[in-house]
């Protein structure tokens, strides 16, 4: 510990290296690491956004092929040649079901439409009737009869509305080679409460499929469709089918649609999903987080092989100048300090190249000479003296001497008949009465008025073109009490800022009076106006408590009123309108009687 003391304080350049190298390398790294945090988050919502738009689109597609499939097969339940089937095909003859065959054939002649993804619509009733599209392969009645699990699923529901099956073999067809994969859709026959059989919409598995993988090209992102159950029935990988989705990202699904994060299988994943409206099963998009890190990393390694390097190199740089610049000039003036001579001293004018130090050795300089003089000053109790006597006629020049002063400039003035510089220095000797009186903090209103009429009259007399003033305070306030030069700064603002750049026509209107038991003042000039910019700088500088030159009047007023009256008070309004009105507003208590 000593010794790394020791280095340190051996030279600037290793204070440089120890404090200020390592403070800009966190800085830089605590940015490198809130970028790559934004970056991460970025994409990450991103890729949460995209996800959510994608099973959105999925969503519709499939919610609106289960919807066209559902209006055919309820319009087949109302067609009164199938509630004849349902109710008599087993007390019919033959020439009767062979009608009741042609009848069928030409109704559904039309479903023709739905082709594309409809493979097959089946009607099975209780009394052994059976038909399917004409278009479609010949049933296989000794197949199509055996209990299917499919089937037995569905006649342990209570077989009123619409049922989805999972995904099965159409392999109930004659002459048929390879069976193809499919979802059905069960519809009861109910008629007056009866339950007369079943009608059955076959969809091509494969063709439905394809939307999952036609609308997204992502490898990293998987969707599949669930039931209820939790049941995989659509996914891009067949090994997936009826199989059932992970038990921690079933648990976490629960409403219509929303996302969370799971680990499944060692890997961490998004999970983005959104419910079906006609199926109510479940869209679910799965996005490995290993995509979104992959990213990032790219940004992360381009910050650390590349930008962080570069970073540390320059803040290097950087303190081994700034140390160069400032050692080089103070070892400099270190060795002419070191070789003054005070009994040959000459004064020596040098630049070091830093500002700071080049006062610094001004000041040096200056002392040499002052102890110069102090060796040589032999009357040392002399200049004591004479200091004291300064001291003393320092404090003689006192508002009462400036009292006195300027009443006798007064009465010279009336003497020699000058009438204007008597009522100057009688204002003036007002404005300087009013200000010292250090001991008085509250005033009335009707001497606050006085103290501002002078102050206007004194600038009027200096620039008579330049503006008039009015003052307007209603009688009720005169006699009541507030803090001493309050309106001043204002008056003195309007003046100073609002009508610099007017030489003549300017206009100060001073306007005072009660509203429930307050006063309200109103300091009004059409000068040149504040912009909206600064209009809000200055109330962020009143309601901060930060005083800036161009302000430290206003706001000190301010917190005089707000401390002497209340948080409610002070400067509550400032309006613009550059060359037309610029007006402050200021409230202060309705206080007694002084």
């Amino acid at each position: 510990m000593n010794r790394l003391t020791r280095y340190i304080r051996k030279d600037f350049r290793n204070r440089i290296a120890v404090y200020i190298i390592p403070f800009v390398i966190t800085i830089i790294m605590i940015i490198s690491m809130s970028c790559y945090y934004t970056f991460y988050s970025a994409f990450k919502q991103e890729k949460l956004n995209s996800a959510q738009i994608l099973i959105d689109q999925i969503g519709m597609q499939f919610d609106a092929r289960f919807k066209t499939v559902k209006t055919p097969m309820s319009y087949i339940t109302m067609n009164q040649t199938m509630e004849t089937a349902m109710k008599r095909y087993q007390n019919m003859s033959i020439q009767e079901k062979y009608y009741l065959d042609k009848d069928m054939t030409e109704y559904l002649s039309n479903i023709d439409a739905f082709i594309d993804y409809v493979t097959d619509i089946i009607i099975v009733g209780n009394n052994g009737y059976t038909f399917n599209l004409p278009t479609a392969f010949r049933l296989d009645h000794e197949k199509f009869s055996q209990n299917k699990d499919w089937v037995v699923q569905y006649m342990n529901t209570n077989k009123t509305q619409f049922y989805y099956t999972l995904v099965h073999q159409a392999d109930y067809y004659e002459q048929m080679g390879t069976s193809k994969k499919v979802v059905s859709v069960l519809l009861p026959i109910m008629y007056q409460g009866t339950n007369y059989g079943f009608i059955q919409a076959d969809l091509d598995y494969e063709a439905l499929n394809k939307q999952l993988y036609k609308v997204y090209s992502q490898e990293e992102t998987s969707i599949s469709i669930i039931d209820q159950d939790g049941t995989i029935i659509f996914d891009k990988e067949d090994s997936m089918l009826n199989q059932q989705l992970a038990v921690n990202i079933k648990e976490n699904i629960h409403d219509n649609q929303g996302s969370f994060t799971v680990k499944t299988d060692g890997k961490e994943m998004l999970v983005v999903y959104q419910k079906l409206d006609i199926t109510n099963g479940y869209l679910v998009a799965r996005i490995s987080y290993s995509a979104i890190f992959e990213v990032s990393n790219k940004v992360l390694k381009i910050i650390c092989t590349i930008i962080l390097p570069i970073a540390i190199i320059l803040a290097v740089l950087f303190s081994v100048g700034i140390s160069d610049q400032i050692r080089k000039p103070l070892n400099e003036l270190y060795e002419r300090v070191g070789q003054v001579d005070i009994k040959n001293y000459e004064y020596l004018e040098k630049d070091y190249g830093v500002d700071i130090i080049n006062r610094l050795g001004e000041q040096f300089e200056d002392s040499f000479v002052k102890i110069k003089e102090l060796i040589e000053e032999v009357y040392i109790a002399d200049i004591r003296h004479n200091n004291a006597q300064y001291e003393i006629l320092q404090k003689q020049i006192t508002p009462h001497f400036m009292y006195n002063s300027l009443q006798l400039i007064k009465t010279e003035a009336l003497i020699s008949g000058n009438k204007e510089i008597s009522e100057i220095t009688t204002v003036f000797s007002n404005l300087l009465r009013y200000s010292f009186e250090k001991d008085v903090k509250w005033v009335t209103v009707e001497q606050e008025k006085s103290h501002i009429i002078d102050y206007l009259n004194i600038y009027h007399k200096r620039f008579p073109k330049k503006f008039e003033y009015q003052i307007s305070i209603d009688r009720q306030i005169l006699q009541k009490a507030m803090l001493k030069l309050i309106l001043q700064p204002f008056v003195e603002n309007s003046i100073k800022h609002g009508l610099k750049d007017i030489s003549e026509g300017g206009i100060i209107k001073v306007n005072g009076y009660l509203y429930e038991n307050d006063i309200y003042f109103e300091v009004i000039d059409n000068g040149i106006g504040i912009d909206s910019e600064k209009i809000k700088e200055i109330e962020y500088q009143l309601n901060d408590n930060e005083n800036t030159i161009d302000n430290v009047g206003l706001i000190n007023v301010h917190q005089r009123i707000l401390i002497g009256d209340g948080k409610e008070y002070g400067i509550i309004k400032i309006e613009s309108v550059p060359y037309k009105e610029t007006k402050f507003t200021i409230k202060i208590r309705g206080n007694e009687h002084v």
